[in-house]
């Protein structure tokens, strides 16, 4: 089962590669002191400043090199996104933050995404455009800018902590953003699921609404497809999806 929406994204995938998917980059975030990075246009302090990363915002490294590391950040110049060089004492990537730390960023963000989902929903239900217009625009924003980067960081932190709680509240972020055309959570599930697909089925067996476990299978069946590269036009071959399918189709 699949929504319609993805359904249709599904077939542009193989055409089309989101801006800021950056291969083989690693998300990261700056730990300056004083909250505010530089990005040079060139591997040197006299470059020119092309613009600045300042605390909490996330950026990609691209390539490590002893002082001076290449970066991406989500900094927009007419319509494009910003790249050149940072100090490398400045990076701190997000995969090598402790465990603890880790978690705190992310359910931090999932809970901003519900809320900021929650206003959008409210806003749509109003007869106020202006406010329609604000909610849409800042929920769009932090999607791109802080909740689609984290997922991966998120699967990799609940594959080696099976950390139930912060599983429960990344379904109730997708519940609250329901609709969206946003297909990162779906990946994100999917990866989540073939680490540890019984429990991840055991924590959707607690959820009471049943529309709301529906909506999560669907992610985890497109995400699945996504992961092991199943077309929904031909009959899926790849063994491994199949026990996997096998598995939520049971569940359902």
């Amino acid at each position: 089962m699949w929504t319609i929406v993805k359904v249709s994204l599904f077939a542009l995938l193989f055409f089309c590669i989101a801006p800021l998917a950056l291969a083989e980059s690693k998300l990261a975030i700056i730990r300056v002191k004083d909250g505010v990075a530089n990005v040079h246009s060139g591997a040197g302090k006299s470059c020119d400043v092309l613009t600045t990363v300042e605390k909490g915002d996330f950026f990609y490294c691209d390539s490590m090199a002893p002082q001076w590391v290449k970066v991406t950040t989500y900094k927009w110049v007419k319509g494009t996104q910003v790249s050149g060089y940072m100090r490398k004492s400045s990076v701190q990537l997000v995969e090598n933050l402790k465990d603890e730390v880790k978690r705190k960023l992310i359910l931090e963000i999932f809970i901003k995404q519900q809320q900021l989902a929650d206003s959008f929903v409210s806003a749509c239900r109003s007869k106020d455009s202006l406010r329609h217009r604000t909610a849409i625009r800042e929920l769009e924003e932090y999607t791109d800018r802080k909740y689609s980067p984290v997922l991966e960081i998120f699967s990799g932190y609940f594959c080696k902590t099976k950390d139930t709680k912060l599983m429960m509240q990344f379904f109730a972020t997708l519940w609250a953003d329901n609709g969206s055309a946003n297909e990162e959570p779906s990946f994100a599930m999917g990866r989540c699921f073939i680490c540890h697909p019984a429990l991840v089925l055991d924590i959707i067996k607690k959820i009471k609404n049943k529309d709301e476990r529906l909506m999560i299978y669907d992610e985890i069946y497109f995400g699945l497809a996504i992961h092991f590269d199943e077309s929904l036009d031909e009959k899926p071959t790849n063994k491994d999806y199949l026990r996997f399918k096998k598995m939520l189709d049971k569940a359902e």
